[in-house]
C-alpha cells in the first residue's frame, strides 16, 4: 500500500516544483517596462514643476523630502546636493530644469544656485 502513494506522491512533489520553476523564471524574465515608464513620467512631470516656498519641515522617504509653507512637498533628483538646504531657506525651482536656488534663511541676501543635471532617459534604459 505504501508503495503505491510514493509515485504518486513524487509525481505531486515534480509538478510542484515546475510549477515554481516556471513562476520564478516568468517572474524574473518578464519586462519592467511599466516601472521604467512610470518612472519616466514622474520624473518629467516633477521636472516641468515650478517650486517655490520656504521650507519648514523636513523628512526622509528614500532622501530627503521638503515642506514648503504652501503646503507643497519638493525633492530633488540630485540628493548629494540636499546638504546645503535647511529648514528657513527659501527654494525656488523653475520649470523645466532639476536646478533650483536656495535663499538662505540666515542670510536672505546671499543665493546659491544648486545645479542638477539629472536625465530623465536614463529610465528608458533597460
Amino acid at each position: 500500500m505504501i508503495s503505491q502513494n510514493k509515485p504518486t506522491i513524487n509525481a505531486l512533489l515534480s509538478l510542484i516544483i515546475v510549477a515554481v520553476f516556471i513562476c520564478v523564471f516568468y517572474y524574473f524574465s518578464k519586462p519592467k517596462d511599466d516601472y521604467h515608464i512610470a518612472n519616466n513620467r514622474h520624473c518629467k512631470l516633477e521636472k516641468s514643476k515650478i517650486y517655490a516656498g520656504v521650507i519648514v519641515r523636513e523628512y526622509n522617504s528614500k532622501g530627503p523630502v521638503y515642506v514648503l509653507t504652501n503646503g507643497r512637498i519638493f525633492s530633488t533628483f540630485c540628493a548629494e546636493q540636499d546638504k546645503k538646504l535647511q529648514i528657513g531657506d527659501s527654494v525656488y525651482k523653475p520649470t523645466g530644469t532639476f536646478s533650483y536656488y536656495i535663499f538662505k534663511g540666515a542670510n536672505p541676501d546671499s543665493v546659491v544656485f544648486v545645479e542638477c543635471d539629472f536625465d530623465c532617459n536614463i529610465y528608458d534604459k533597460k
